[in-house]
């Protein structure tokens, strides 16, 4: 005997508001960059003044950590 029905998957759930591209999270606003790329939305990205963050970048300008751990490598492998 064969079981002749043949059942459907149910729906995915109808979200009242858009979802983020990238979080898949319900959005109010979309950001995307000047090329058209999505960046994110108001839950998955973050703002910063430009003067606070440039003053930031200033005090971390030093030794580069990567380039650093590439020497300390290379004089462990010679």
């Amino acid at each position: 005997m064969t079981n002749n029905y043949c059942f459907d998957p149910p729906d995915p759930k109808e979200s009242k508001y858009p979802e983020c591209p990238e979080c898949y999270q319900e959005c109010d606003t979309i950001f995307y960059s000047k090329k058209g790329d999505v960046v994110g939305c108001e839950n998955c990205i973050s703002s910063m003044d430009a003067w606070e963050w440039h003053a930031r970048e200033e005090k971390n300008e030093g030794p580069d950590p990567d380039r650093l751990f590439d020497e300390y490598m290379d004089r462990q492998t010679a």
